[in-house]
């Protein structure tokens, strides 16, 4: 069932690849480098893979201070 929707997600993402922008950037948040994404549709298809997990955020995760996979969670709080 979870490959039918990972397959379903991405065949989705590729039909709005033409039409949906989305900017990416490496930052360095608690001694560990992530890539930020404006766009959380990447996002959501990085988390899906296992060695990225945690590694790809979305720019408003950043903005909160809300770090999925981070040591403590939070930013500085």
């Amino acid at each position: 069932m979870r490959q039918a929707i990972s397959l379903l997600v991405l065949v989705v993402v590729l039909g709005w690849s033409g039409t949906a922008s989305a900017k990416q950037y490496v930052r360095n948040v608690q001694g560990r480098e992530v890539v930020v994404h404006t766009n959380p549709i990447p996002v959501v298809l990085h988390r899906m893979v296992p060695p990225q997990h945690g590694r790809h955020i979305t720019q408003r995760e950043l903005q909160s201070g809300r770090v999925p996979g981070g040591r403590s969670g939070m930013l500085g709080r």
